[in-house]
């Protein structure tokens, strides 16, 4: 049974890329069942079970005494998947929900439908995207957000996909790239020293950082990073941002700036400095990475490093569209605008 199967994947597979690539266009014709049985050394049964797997997927349509004929439609995107990951969903930040909605806006004006996909800490989400990607009910996915272990599992998917991520891949949109720490740092390189706040974050961006740092002569001592606490639920960042600032302002020595990665950690500052009586920006100077669309207020002066989700959302959009044509995918390259909170 197991190679009944996989003939009949393997031909059902053959087509369905040669008509998303083109080589068959709407309209043409495949080869008669026998001919196709000859040409696969399989049986005809094979074929008709194949060529029903594409009819149901609506790349090809059946026609009683005339044959089978690529469907109009066949090459058109139609639904795409939107993964998101447990880590995120536990957090429950804005951003996500943002980037959800314009995501939907970009596919609906391109005629496409959505389907939000929820993970779980089981992995109920992979398992039914995996479902919905072989069923071909799905042509395409956005992920919120990839890491290394993610990645063999959507890299064999039968559908292309496109994701937040810093991984090195051409189908990805990263906000952590090299020129967004540069610019961190150099926002507050007037300062002594400088520290990170940057819950969940990869040590692959941490060390862009003291990279950074180490370009700018700013001092980034490893005392100063902070990227996970034992004791704090990893979806909690005013919690997070709180302890952060309090092992700062209670270190032996501590930094004149901070760098926080991102806006969802200033409610934790801000209460950090009721707590312990520290000002900003004159006991700390603050560089907040943050979204154009996500409303925050800032109750202290800080320098934000702004990007755009709406621009996130059209370059994943964009990306699909690229991958699903056959095209090498564009640039997930993000402008980033620089503002002064004054109060």
């Amino acid at each position: 049974m197991r190679n009944l199967q996989s003939v009949r994947a393997r031909i059902a597979e053959h087509y369905r890329s040669a008509i998303r690539l083109g080589v068959l266009p709407p309209g043409s014709a495949l080869p008669a069942a026998r001919t196709l049985a000859a040409e696969w050394h399989t049986a005809e049964s094979n074929v008709h079970q194949a060529i029903a797997m594409l009819a149901r997927e609506g790349l090809v349509n059946r026609r009683p005494r005339a044959g089978t004929f690529v469907s109009e439609a066949a090459r058109e995107m139609r639904s795409v998947a939107i993964f998101l990951d447990w880590f995120h969903l536990r957090r429950g930040e804005n951003f996500t929900r943002l980037l959800v909605e314009m995501l939907e806006k970009e596919f609906a004006a391109r005629r496409i439908a959505c389907r939000v996909i929820y993970d779980t800490p089981g992995g109920a989400g992979m398992h039914e995207l995996r479902q919905l990607a072989s069923a071909r009910r799905i042509q395409a996915v956005v992920v919120r957000s990839l890491t290394a272990e993610q990645f063999p599992f959507f890299s064999r998917l039968p559908v292309p996909f496109a994701a937040l991520s810093s991984m090195r891949i051409p189908n990805r949109v990263t906000f952590l790239s090299a020129e967004v720490a540069r610019k961190m740092v150099r926002a507050l390189a007037d300062c002594r020293g400088i520290g990170l706040l940057a819950p969940g974050i990869s040590a692959d961006f941490t060390e862009k950082c003291r990279q950074a740092a180490k370009e700018e002569n700013v001092e980034l001592r490893p005392e100063w990073i902070f990227t996970e606490f034992e004791d704090v639920p990893s979806g909690d960042s005013e919690t997070f941002a709180y302890h952060a600032m309090t092992r700062l302002w209670n270190a032996p020595t501590r930094p004149a700036g901070v760098m926080a990665f991102s806006d969802d950690l200033v409610g934790g500052i801000a209460m950090a400095g009721y707590r312990w009586g520290f000002r900003i920006p004159e006991d700390f100077r603050l560089a907040v990475h943050t979204t154009g669309e996500n409303p925050v207020i800032f109750p202290f002066e800080c320098t934000l490093l702004e990007h755009s989700i709406a621009e996130i959302a059209s370059l994943l959009a964009g990306q699909l569209d690229d991958l699903w044509n056959g095209r090498t995918p564009r640039s997930g390259q993000l402008t980033m605008s620089i503002r002064e909170i004054k109060l």
